[in-house]
């Protein structure tokens, strides 16, 4: 318990001298999400179903995407598959999804 109250402090002190840099990766993020939003607004068709199944594919490709960056970089340099892509996966969704419902 105690490392991961430590761990907890210590990213904190983190994301505090990195605050800058992490806001611009999170404009980003949203930014990448609105683009894809209006890039496949061509595809679906414009009523409720076409709305909710573009809403849901910009949900989903930007984490995937990053996913694959993360497990192609990892193949790269340890010439393994690996955990962490997933893990990067889970993180830039729910980050994503706390972005979009804040939007």
């Amino acid at each position: 318990m105690l490392k991961q109250v430590l761990l907890l402090v210590l990213l904190s002190i983190i994301a505090v001298f990195f605050a800058h840099q992490l806001n611009l990766v999170l404009h980003w993020i949203v930014s990448f999400h609105q683009l894809l939003a209006h890039t496949i607004d061509n595809i679906f068709a414009g009523g409720k179903l076409g709305h909710f199944i573009r809403e849901v594919v910009a949900l989903l490709l930007p984490p995937l995407l990053i996913a694959v960056v993360i497990e192609l970089l990892m193949r790269l340099i340890k010439q393994d598959s690996t955990r962490y892509a997933s893990y990067g996966l889970w993180v830039t969704w729910i980050v994503l999804l706390v972005l979009v419902g804040l939007r």
